[in-house]
């Protein structure tokens, strides 16, 4: 009786020492004690919760390190600790530490959802499906764990079981508004552009202030050149948000823009705080920013934009190209930069469209070429000699490509001075 016991003081899950002591009563005729988890106090619960809560992960931990010297075999404690470590960025110890919880109580679906969770910071996102599943099989209907798969798959790739998790954390919880919102960027990804829209309308209706929604719901009317829904969509957002939001002063500048309002457009540019935005969110004003004072004519201020974002073409004085990235009306900032006579702007215009047409062609053989030789490979295997002529057209638009852009080197470094 002891040993069984003991076994169950540290796997309170454990079938075999559970039966062992069932036939022990059943010889003996005794109720014997059969040990449970021994989890700690609520209000030793409540307050760790209320830590955690309050961003304290780093006392969270060390108060279950504490409480873990008493009560040992308490599941509730080592999912609260591993939480707490994962919080903390410390993966290994939270990884060991879910896998002690799942031990301890093979039973208890919060294990394999923190554990998984944990994985998927850990960008482990197979073995973070994995664990998913493990607790759905636990808890079929936990609409949490199902938002997590879906977001794994996501990163996977495997966007219709991604889509399908996504949905069923919908069915079990219709107001789930992160589920709503996944299934959006699964959609926007896909270019089900409608359907995505709808997504985060969803889960707008249950969060009337949730600017993420609001902010992919813009860029989708933005994209699709949609004034009129990016009206729509805007007047809605400017309830939830302050003016000096930065996402709305940018798309009330792109329907400005789109209106030919100039003015409009760069006032609402101008009161963004470009200093604190980074990555995409300042590319996008930067550029939107220099198209504008572009077409004012404020080509010293354009240019400070387009440098921004990168995606300038920059020629110095001896004509050596150091970016080939080419952005639209590019040749009119080198023109007035260069101080390029009327003659020299016509010719680097020239030169540029050429390059660009070019370009494009290269783009499109190179489509062709490769759904020539997909249909080859389903026609089964190829000959060299059939492989080389689905794929003449890329090598010939490539080569041609190489041509041009020689000649436009020659070219433009003879006609400046």
């Amino acid at each position: 009786r002891k040993l069984y016991l003991s076994v169950l003081a540290i796997n309170p899950s454990n079938q075999v020492a559970k039966k062992a002591i069932k036939r022990l009563e059943s010889q003996t005729g005794t109720q014997l004690n059969v040990v449970q988890p021994n989890n700690p106090p609520v209000e030793d619960l409540r307050r760790l919760m209320a830590l955690s809560a309050e961003g304290q992960h780093a006392k969270v931990e060390k108060s279950c390190h504490d409480l873990l010297n008493e009560y040992s075999a308490s599941v509730v404690l080592l999912n609260i600790l591993g939480v707490s470590e994962r919080l903390q960025g410390k993966f290994d110890a939270a990884i060991e530490t879910f896998k002690a919880a799942v031990e301890l109580d093979a039973s208890y679906v919060d294990s394999y959802n923190n554990y998984g969770l944990c994985l998927h910071d850990a960008k482990q996102y197979e073995e973070a499906v994995a664990l998913y599943k493990t607790a759905l099989k636990i808890k079929p209907d936990f609409p949490e764990v199902h938002h997590n798969i879906a977001s794994s798959l996501h990163l996977l790739e495997r966007n219709e079981e991604a889509i399908e998790s996504y949905r069923n954390a919908i069915r079990y919880n219709p107001a789930y508004v992160k589920a709503h919102y996944g299934l959006g960027n699964v959609l926007r990804g896909l270019r089900l552009y409608d359907d995505a829209v709808q997504s985060y309308e969803s889960a707008i209706q249950f969060q009337p202030d949730m600017g993420l929604a609001y902010r992919n719901i813009l860029e989708i009317h933005d994209n699709r050149n949609d004034p009129s829904s990016l009206e729509q969509t805007l007047n809605r957002a400017r309830k939830y948000f302050s003016p000096e939001n930065h996402y709305l002063l940018y798309f009330e500048a792109r329907l400005a823009y789109m209106k030919s309002d100039l003015e409009s457009a760069r006032s609402s540019l101008e009161a963004i705080e470009l200093d604190g935005l980074v990555g995409r969110t300042k590319n996008q004003c930067s550029d939107l920013t220099g198209k504008v004072y572009d077409r004012l004519g404020q080509y010293d201020k354009a240019f400070e934009q387009f440098e921004i974002t990168n995606t300038l073409i920059s020629l110095g004085r001896n004509g050596c190209i150091k970016q080939l990235r080419i952005v639209s009306h590019g040749w009119r900032y080198l023109s007035y930069h260069l101080d390029l006579d009327e003659s020299q702007t016509r010719r680097m215009a020239s030169v540029l469209n050429q390059l660009k047409t070019e370009r494009e062609q290269a783009e499109l053989d190179e489509k062709r070429s490769t759904t020539a030789l997909a249909n080859l490979l389903e026609q089964g295997t190829p000959t060299l000699a059939e492989a080389r002529e689905a794929l003449a057209g890329r090598v010939e638009s490539a080569e041609k490509l190489r041509e041009e852009t020689a000649k436009a080197a020659v070219v433009i470094s003879d006609f400046l001075d």
